[in-house]
């Protein structure tokens, strides 16, 4: 059951292909120790996705024209890639909260896309304020209440991965439906898929 009937918790992201899942799952690995004594909290396979902009709620009445926006964005953005690189955490390494995977590669192309979907949502008067745009992959949620030296601990293994990885071809843009369930992981639900221009 969601928790929020009314409204619609929407974001704009890009699907990841499997060989990006593949190295992600990997790099994930390092988190066994922490995962098993649920101090960590590991995101699954179907939530690995590059966030290009978080909407929020939404009345569901504003998505058809949500969507035309998101299609005409689309079709005047060019595809890109970029690749996985190194690990990071928020708000940082000593007192990680959420474990992340960067990119790296055709960052100002995917700023853009960032922009023009942030301009897209304000001309239609729905989303959050955004805050600056970061691209990276969640990975794994920290469990609140650790003692600073496992945070450290935590934040220390994960940061060691600073390899580069596999590409990421950003070649469409999904939006997606969020259903938050008591007691369960979030759901996600694939709204529209669309093309960037080739």
């Amino acid at each position: 059951m969601d928790l929020i009937p009314a409204d619609w918790r929407l974001f704009v992201a890009v699907e990841l292909g499997r060989r990006a899942v593949d190295e992600l799952l990997r790099r994930q690995r390092a988190m066994n120790r922490w995962s098993r004594s649920g101090d960590v909290r590991l995101s699954r396979r179907d939530a690995m996705h590059l966030t290009v902009r978080y909407i929020g709620n939404v009345r569901p009445g504003a998505l058809p024209d949500l969507e035309e926006e998101l299609k005409s964005i689309a079709s005047h953005s060019r595809r890109l890639t970029m690749r996985l690189s190194a690990n990071g955490c928020f708000p940082g390494s000593r007192t990680p909260r959420i474990l992340w995977t960067g990119l790296e590669g055709e960052d100002e192309r995917l700023n853009a896309l960032n922009a023009a979907v942030s301009g897209g949502l304000a001309r239609l008067g729905i989303g959050e304020d955004a805050a600056r745009y970061v691209p990276h992959i969640t990975l794994a949620r920290v469990r609140v209440g650790l003692p600073r030296w496992v945070l450290e601990d935590i934040g220390y293994a994960w940061t060691e991965d600073d390899s580069l990885g596999a590409q990421v071809p950003v070649n469409s843009l999904t939006l997606f439906r969020s259903h938050l369930r008591r007691g369960l992981p979030a759901r996600y639900e694939r709204l529209l898929r669309c093309d960037l221009a080739a």
